[in-house]
């Protein structure tokens, strides 16, 4: 959308990401301000939600990702909850809160996490209603707006079975494991413990007893606040008891997602921080505390402020950590994943120059330049990777000039991309050729640009370098089946 009015290039990529990210910022503060009395306290939680862990800054400067817009409409939601039940009677309220959470369902299952806590805000004023009739119509505001603003994945829905509701795992994984993997790893990384994709502890070792305890007294505190939440009354006790679900509601959700190693947990960490706030908040006004009111205020501003500055601290150590690992980063909001998103813009737009504009892609080439290209292009990842939209599948399926994109560096004095370069169906490029040519496929290549890459040595190191993208225009149109990329091969 930016790019119908600005240029396509980084920059609108990463300001319209950015401007999300603030957008969602100052949704959380607002819904901040509504729980805990203490504005620095509200701050304090804002600033920790949006700038701690890594992993949430990465998604949220991720400019190709959908998350940073979850995260606004999550608590869009919220707030609209909150004005429901402040003022019931109003019924567009009950309306704009039913879209938000069919927007919201729309972008990602991952709604529920914030949802459940909203859905149980509303039902109080909800119940409280005394006439039937009031209910149904109030019921079916709710419930109209999520179907309108949710119609798009209902659509999409019907079509495929719910695929949106099966989990793509990596590796298939039971509830139980699922449920374990919150407490071994999503703790963990949330609370800045471990590093995110990597896995590598941060001030404690990643097993032992060390992450045990670590995990524990984590478990100790957020449970205390949140019944403590819960006997505050009101809409505290909706954002408590969601605390309290949260690990079951992460285990069963499809979205647990593909690598069930932590990194896509992002929206809890606010649900915690608020949580906390409101713990905090009751502590310090608990009546035994014989406390003047002014030194109560004192000692909340001053726990906000200590907590804010260590986040600030242990985050930029947290991101400097991640940025040592790639090489030509640096410590800074745009970096890490979100530094190749603008440099792809000119190889979405070469492709659509070249005519090359439906084919084949690995997962993440064809997610970015589904992105990019403004619907110019249509690139799906073949049968056996996961596929994001079967309407692209199908249309490099039925269409006869439908190429494949090989992403890597070329062979030394050649305009050829070397064997070892990625290729669609996760092979590399020498075993697309061997299939090739076992069917007696020719094929020519064009190169439309580089791109960066990531590549991994020893499990930690990863390198940052840039190689080309390739395009192969076979002799024949290939269909993914015929060289073995069906759904349950390699």
């Amino acid at each position: 959308m930016a790019f119908t009015v600005f240029p396509s290039n980084g920059v609108t990529l990463h300001a319209a990401t950015a401007i999300i990210g603030l957008i969602g910022a100052f949704l959380l503060w607002r819904c901040a301000r509504q729980l805990v009395a203490s504005r620095p306290l509200a701050l304090s939680v804002t600033a920790v939600a949006v700038l701690f862990p890594t992993s949430t800054v990465l998604v949220l400067t991720q400019a190709y990702g959908f998350r940073a817009t979850e995260y606004a409409l999550s608590f869009g939601l919220l707030l609209a909850a909150l004005a429901v039940d402040r003022h019931p009677e109003g019924a567009w309220r009950w309306l704009v809160t039913g879209l938000v959470a069919g927007l919201g369902w729309w972008c990602s299952p991952e709604i529920v996490y914030i949802g459940i806590a909203a859905g149980l805000v509303v039902l109080a004023p909800w119940w409280q209603q005394r006439l039937w009739a009031q209910r149904g119509r109030s019921a079916a505001l709710l419930v109209g707006g999520f179907a309108i603003g949710s119609l798009p994945w209902w659509w999409y829905s019907f079509r495929t079975s719910f695929d949106t509701l099966h989990s793509h795992n990596a590796v298939v994984t039971s509830y139980g494991e699922r449920l374990s993997v919150f407490f071994s790893h999503v703790l963990p990384q949330l609370f800045g413990f471990q590093q995110t994709l990597s896995g590598d502890g941060l001030g404690i070792s990643t097993t032992g007893v060390s992450h045990t305890l670590g995990v524990v007294v984590i478990c100790v505190v957020l449970v205390a606040a949140a019944l403590s939440a819960i006997l505050a009354g009101g809409p505290r006790r909706a954002l408590g008891i969601a605390a309290l679900v949260s690990p079951f509601a992460y285990a069963a959700s499809p979205v647990t997602w593909y690598f069930v190693d932590g990194r896509y947990a992002i929206y809890l960490l606010p649900l915690y921080a608020l949580v906390l706030a409101i713990g905090l908040e009751r502590l310090a006004y608990w009546r035994r505390l014989s406390i003047s009111s002014a030194a109560r205020r004192i000692a909340i501003s001053s726990v906000a402020a200590i907590v804010l500055a260590g986040v600030m601290v242990w985050s930029s150590w947290q991101f400097s950590v991640w940025s040592r690992l790639h090489s030509g980063t640096s410590a800074t909001v745009f970096s890490g994943f979100s530094a190749s998103d603008g440099g792809e813009v000119p190889i979405a737009n070469a492709l659509e120059r070249s005519g090359h504009t439906v084919g084949w892609a690995g997962y993440w080439v064809a997610y970015r330049l589904d992105y990019l290209g403004d619907g110019a292009l249509s690139f799906s990842p073949p049968p056996n990777e996961p596929v994001r939209s079967v309407a692209l599948l199908h249309t490099a399926m039925r269409s006869p000039d439908s190429v494949w994109l090989v992403t890597g560096r070329a062979v030394h004095g050649q305009g050829v991309p070397r064997d070892h370069s990625a290729a669609p169906g996760g092979i590399d490029w020498g075993e697309l050729k061997h299939r090739f040519t076992s069917i007696g496929v020719t094929w020519r290549i064009d190169r439309v640009g580089s791109v960066p890459h990531i590549k991994v040595i020893d499990g930690t190191r990863v390198v940052r370098h840039f190689g080309g993208i390739w395009v192969i225009i076979p002799s024949r149109r290939v269909l993914p089946a015929e060289i073995g990329m069906t759904p349950s091969a390699p």
